[in-house]
């Protein structure tokens, strides 16, 4: 929790996202995460979002976000868990938006599969075990996928 960071000597915030980066300084801030966060946003939100992260962080700036991964279908299970989720983004369209947001060397990957026991087991011959192995990575595969982007060292005109 917060009061935990505040006790270890931290300088925590807990407040909107929003209002707390328009406080900050244009290219003030070395790095800015959200984790699980732009799933509570419509894409525009997103996208918005994004370009004020971008002008926030200071030239060479990190930015990681993880959201659900909807490649995946026990991803769905938490999105509709949850009903203050408003919008799954896929790990191209969130890679897309932050390379419009002015973001470079954007990397996504893919986190919290599913636990073992909880997959199909991979039996028969190579084609069945092939087909149980896809199988698996689509029901039962990474729940989360990060998304780490850097904001350039020099501005673009």
């Amino acid at each position: 929790s917060a009061q935990v960071g505040v006790e270890a000597g931290l300088d925590i915030a807990v407040e909107d996202a929003f209002g707390f980066l328009k406080k900050m300084g244009d290219g003030s801030l070395g790095a800015i995460t959200a984790f699980q966060v732009v799933e509570h946003w419509t894409r525009a939100r997103t996208a918005a979002f994004l370009h004020l992260a971008s002008r926030k962080l200071a030239p060479g700036g990190v930015a990681l976000f993880e959201t659900l991964n909807p490649a995946v279908f026990a991803a769905y299970r938490w999105f509709h868990l949850d009903p203050t989720h408003v919008s799954f983004l896929a790990p191209e369209a969130l890679r897309f938006a932050c390379e419009c947001a002015g973001f470079e060397h954007v990397e996504t990957n893919l986190v919290h599969p599913v636990s073992e026991h909880e997959r199909l087991r991979e039996a028969g011959d190579d084609n069945q075990r092939e087909n149980l192995r896809r199988l698996n990575e689509t029901l039962y595969g990474p729940q989360d996928y990060y998304l780490l982007a850097r904001k350039p060292l020099e501005q673009t005109p």
